[in-house]
């Protein structure tokens, strides 16, 4: 027996998290929006850099359930449901792109043409990996530009000296 809620006609995708703790919906003027599950009341807005006008993929959730990434557009853009911000910009933006991947996995795989791209979608993995890549730790510059805002300057790679 199903149970009758009303979310208004603006609803054009939804998607219940794996844990059954959350509800996403995304709207045609490109909110997303984070709800009660059982009340199905929003708890919270997603901020990001932009809408999601045309939902054209999956909606996928991280294994420990912090994010989601949301398919739209040609694009993907990954959140953090803790804070309620998109995470850095959106993956390519391209109208011939496929974007796939699997409720848990720290892989999401695009398609453009006739090749793949295999991203790491586990944002605690990019710290050890932009350390291994660059060997060194961030510049004060580089911390300025893409570390956390508001945060004090600190060494994000242990096994390199800090730098000025």
């Amino acid at each position: 027996m199903a149970d009758n809620h009303d979310l208004g006609d603006d609803v054009v995708a939804l998607r219940f998290s794996p844990n059954g703790q959350l509800l996403v919906t995304v709207t045609r003027s490109g909110r997303i929006d984070l709800r009660d599950p059982e009340t199905f009341e929003v708890s919270r807005s997603l901020l990001g850099t932009g809408g999601v006008e045309v939902v054209d993929g999956p909606i996928w959730f991280s294994g420990d359930g912090r994010h989601t990434l949301i398919a739209g557009d040609g694009a993907a853009r990954l959140w953090n449901l803790e804070i309620g911000a998109q995470v850095g910009d959106v993956f390519p933006n391209d109208p011939d792109i496929r974007i796939g991947g699997q409720d848990g996995a720290p892989r999401l795989i695009t398609g453009v043409g006739d090749h793949f791209l295999v991203w790491n979608v586990d944002p605690d993995t990019w710290p050890a990996i932009a350390c291994r890549a660059a060997g060194r730790n961030m510049t004060l510059e580089e911390w300025e530009q893409f570390g956390p805002q508001g945060e004090p300057y600190r060494a994000t790679c242990p096994e390199w000296p800090t730098l000025g």
